[in-house]
């Protein structure tokens, strides 16, 4: 088991050291014991949704939430970078899941949670969800 709180605090600070942006995480509980597996798999979704918004969106600023539930672990992850255009079917605020990034949807569908992009006025947002 490992203390996932303790866990994205070090990719944290490794992801700062790779990427020319700021990074904030919070996780709650601050302390939270899940198995190896499911730290790899929360690992790797930060690694890349932190990436996207860095290198597509040019994000100057990247936060980070992990909330856990009693059964259920929620991760957001948001940008303040340039946001995707707008589609011909959306309004201000575009809804962009068919759109995911086709990794990101897949290790939601491993964990049999569900993956959703928002993306609005310079600011998107990833939101994964999964049980725990």
């Amino acid at each position: 088991m490992i203390d996932l709180g303790d866990e994205v605090r070090r990719q944290v600070q490794d992801l700062r050291q790779q990427w020319p942006c700021r990074i904030d995480a919070r996780v709650n509980p601050r302390q939270r014991f899940v198995s190896t597996a499911l730290a790899s798999h929360i690992h790797f979704f930060l690694s890349e949704a932190v990436s996207n918004a860095v290198r597509h969106g040019k994000a100057p600023a990247v936060w980070v939430s992990i909330r856990h539930t009693r059964d259920r672990i929620i991760i957001r992850v948001r940008d303040n970078g340039r946001g995707f255009p707008a589609s011909k079917n959306s309004g201000v605020g575009s809804e962009l899941s068919d759109d995911a990034p086709k990794s990101l949807r897949a290790r939601a569908e491993e964990l049999g949670g569900k993956l959703s992009i928002k993306s609005a006025n310079h600011e998107t947002e990833v939101l994964i969800e999964f049980p725990e």
